[in-house]
């Protein structure tokens, strides 16, 4: 639906293309060269809105998520960086996806009226965004290891419980897009264990973290050896922690 190459288009189209963003004019221009019908191409834009390959902004252009150019300049995360991240770990034969889920979560997100971003900061293997006003973070492939898809919120997020909820929209879209990809596949969020000695890049299952009982010990999963309960999940993870709990109570009440 989106050539690399247009011809006829007074080289504007493909211009525009390599950004990631383009008019609907150019849009419409683009698929009549290929031979579309006036009429084919609201459907097809409608359609690909639908699959998250397309989104409308309010300045006039349209966003292309898996058109947008990657980032040019490195960056690196630091081992306190990685303490407060969300992590859905596509490493082995599911990395491939991360090139293709990466943009159309984005899009996902950017859909949402609660979320805003400059396009100057918009990437297809990164993205800095802020939500609700409050809360700023990046949507980014780990810039160490390209089978990690994280949210990173960045210094200032103090809000934890505002945090959490971040992170629940976030994995809610990822299901979305997954469940599109595979129907019976299921990506667990997860974060990175900073107890252990087995690996920087060790992912533990989130949710079997928050659901542990707090009166249990903690232990790694990979080397066995018993965590530091206080460093065990993200800030944030304790309001996720908290909100679990109160629903099992509200459930055990009914």
């Amino acid at each position: 639906a989106f050539p690399s190459r247009a011809e006829g288009c007074h080289g504007i189209v493909p211009k525009e293309l390599q950004e990631g963003w383009v008019s609907m004019e150019n849009l419409q221009k683009l698929w009549l060269k290929h031979k579309l019908e006036v009429k084919q191409t609201t459907a097809v834009s409608n359609f690909m809105q639908r699959l998250s390959l397309l989104l409308p902004r309010s300045n006039g252009l349209f966003l292309i998520p898996t058109k947008l150019p990657k980032r040019e300049t490195a960056f690196r995360c630091s081992d306190k960086d990685r303490v407060s991240m969300l992590v859905f770990d596509f490493r082995g034969w599911l990395q491939s996806l991360v090139d293709s889920l990466l943009p159309r979560l984005l899009c996902k997100v950017l859909s949402d009226s609660r979320f805003q971003a400059d396009r100057n900061h918009v990437f297809r293997d990164y993205a800095e965004v802020q939500y609700i006003g409050t809360v700023k973070f990046r949507l980014c492939q780990d810039p160490e290891d390209p089978g990690l898809l994280c949210l990173w919120p960045l210094d200032g997020s103090k809000d934890d419980h505002i945090v959490s909820e971040l992170v629940a929209e976030i994995e809610k879209y990822m299901d979305e897009l997954t469940q599109e990809v595979f129907r019976h596949l299921v990506v667990r969020p997860g974060v990175f264990c900073h107890g252990c000695h087995y690996s920087r890049d060790h992912v533990r299952d989130l949710d079997a973290i928050v659901r542990r009982p707090s009166r249990f010990p903690a232990f790694c999963d990979q080397t066995g050896e018993m965590l530091d309960e206080a460093n065990e999940m993200p800030p944030w993870g304790l309001c996720r922690r908290k909100h679990v709990l109160e629903k099992v109570l509200e459930n055990r009440g009914q």
